[in-house]
């Protein structure tokens, strides 16, 4: 399973909610840990290729994981490239700002 994780610092109500801390470290961060933990799934982040989400970039570096960046606007365009990108034919999608997801749930719904 291939788990694209859309993420982006672009036009939020909470500015860098993606970099508030939980457990000690960024929420981000502690999501994509929680997902390799749990589920062993390829991960893939999706973000736009504005300035603002470069930072994404060097998280998919420190965290090991592919990344894919698109047009801010057209989000299915960022799914489908980076589903095209990984080569996969089923996948996730779980928004970044739900960082306490329940991962058995989404296996069962996969």
């Amino acid at each position: 399973m291939t788990i694209i994780l859309q993420i982006t610092n672009i036009g939020v109500s909470y500015q860098n909610r993606n970099f508030s801390w939980i457990n000690g470290q960024p929420v981000v961060s502690y999501l994509i840990d929680r997902l390799k933990s749990d589920s062993g799934c390829k991960i893939i982040i999706t973000t736009s290729d504005q300035a603002e989400d470069d930072v994404f970039e060097q998280i998919a570096d420190q965290e090991q994981v592919e990344i894919f960046r698109g047009n801010y606007k057209n989000v299915l365009e960022r799914i489908c490239g980076a589903v095209q990108q990984a080569g996969c034919k089923d996948f996730v999608r779980i928004f970044a700002n739900y960082p306490l997801i329940d991962l058995e749930q989404m296996r069962e719904l996969y």
